[in-house]
């Protein structure tokens, strides 16, 4: 279980003896490596997840595909689950309204995190399937404009995610987006 911050300055936070900024470098090329080999998502993300699990305290990690077309999001992929998780929901229907703010906060490029975030729950609703009650960090992914995706981030049970896990992960949503390309 990830610990809290031993050594906080400007240029690094050091979690169970692994520093962010040292190890950042590292951990987006092991990233952007997986994310871009020619293999389901499914696979890939599994394969990310036991890289990112040695420095964010991750409890479950999932991409979810938009359908636009359908009005739905869709659960695609699940890269960790620890056992007091039950697997995240497959389909997400969308009414017009919800399809209308997940596309607006995805245009945004904005991270939503539980409790710091000025968007509704309702887009909580939509992107986070039902029965998810720990911290949560989402971004979307792939274009702006049209974006392809949602990475969903739950914290392991009694953990959140801080400062310097919201910025790890911020930067590897261009990879993620690279991976959920890849797997069309």
């Amino acid at each position: 279980m990830m610990g809290t911050p031993a050594m906080t300055n400007d240029l690094s936070v050091r979690f169970d003896g692994f520093s962010v900024s040292g190890v950042g470098r590292t951990i987006l090329a092991n990233v952007w490596r997986e994310a871009c080999r020619p293999i389901e998502i499914q696979e890939s993300l599994h394969k990310i997840g036991g890289i990112l699990a040695k420095l964010v305290p991750i409890g479950q990690l999932f991409i979810r595909r938009i359908d636009q077309q359908r009005s739905y999001v869709e659960t695609v992929a699940v890269g960790i689950s620890v056992p007091d998780y039950l697997l995240p929901d497959s389909r997400t229907e969308c009414d017009g309204d919800q399809l209308k703010e997940l596309l607006a906060w995805c245009r945004k490029g904005q991270l939503l995190q539980q409790g710091n975030s000025r968007f509704g729950r309702s887009l909580f609703a939509t992107i986070v399937p039902s029965g998810v009650t720990a911290d949560v960090v989402a971004g979307s992914l792939g274009d702006p404009a049209n974006p392809s995706g949602v990475l969903v981030l739950v914290a392991q049970p009694g953990t959140n995610f801080d400062d310097s896990h919201v910025s790890l992960i911020e930067s590897l949503l261009e990879p993620f987006s690279a991976a959920l390309e890849n797997d069309q």
